[in-house]
C-alpha cells in the first residue's frame, strides 16, 4: 500500500506568511515505520519545494509536486502522480488536511 499525503498543513506545519516550516517529526516518524512507498504530495512552487524537501532529508520519502498547474483539488493531479509512480488508485491511501482535495 503506498501512503500519499499532503505536505503543508499535514505533514508540514507551516508559518502563518508561509515562508517557514517546521516538519511533523511525530507523524514523519510514524510514516517511517511503513513497509510501503510514502509519497509527499505539494502544490509548491520550486523555493517551497526546496525547503520541504531539506526536511525530508533524514527520511526516504518520495516528493512529488506539479507547482500548481493544477492544483491537487483537480483530480487529475493525482491521475498524473499515479502514471508518474505506475500506482492504481485502489493501491493508495491518501491523507490531506483539506476536505476539497480529497472529494
Amino acid at each position: 500500500m503506498t501512503i500519499l499525503i499532503d505536505a503543508i498543513h499535514t505533514l508540514i506545519i507551516s508559518s502563518d506568511d508561509g515562508e517557514k516550516f517546521t516538519l511533523n517529526t511525530e507523524l514523519a516518524d510514524y510514516l517511517a515505520t511503513h513497509d510501503g512507498h510514502v509519497i509527499i504530495v505539494s502544490n509548491a512552487r520550486w523555493t517551497k519545494s526546496k525547503a520541504i524537501r531539506e526536511l525530508l532529508t533524514d527520511y526516504s520519502f518520495e516528493f512529488f509536486s506539479l507547482e500548481n498547474a493544477p492544483k491537487k483539488e483537480n483530480p487529475d493531479y493525482f491521475v498524473r502522480v499515479m502514471m508518474y509512480y505506475g500506482l492504481a488508485p485502489e493501491e493508495c491511501i491518501y491523507l490531506d488536511h483539506s476536505q476539497k482535495n480529497i472529494d
